[in-house]
């Protein structure tokens, strides 16, 4: 928060979250912690943010709580702004051998072999 006070008291209004997936702010291992997202969403458009922007999402963490990509799509006004770019979702890869050996908690809550590919 203080680097986006910063931004905000030098004329910025748009505060774009550098992260690898923004629901994995402030998560338990790798399960969601909506009420953190949300907190750091509220916080933000509290200081002054007008738009809100984050450039990573995991499919496997929009599936595990889209509650919170709902109610942070709220905060946000996404139906007002429009995303600059969309977000990345980050699948590298498609091969459950890959993923099992180099990448086990990319698909969580879900194991490599519930990924379906071979």
């Amino acid at each position: 928060m203080k680097e986006v006070e910063l931004n905000l008291k030098h004329g910025s209004r748009n505060i774009e979250l550098l992260t690898d997936d923004i629901l994995l702010y402030g998560a338990k291992r790798l399960v969601t912690n909506h009420e953190a997202v949300v907190k750091l969403f509220e916080s933000v458009k509290k200081a002054g943010a007008e738009q809100i922007f984050f450039p990573h999402i995991s499919s496997p963490a929009v599936l595990d709580s889209p509650k919170t990509v709902e109610e942070i799509s709220h905060i946000a006004e996404y139906d007002k702004y429009m995303a600059e770019a969309p977000p990345v979702v980050g699948l590298e890869n498609g091969s459950e051998r890959i993923i099992a050996k180099y990448m086990r908690g990319k698909p969580f809550p879900w194991t490599p072999p519930q990924t379906g590919r071979t």
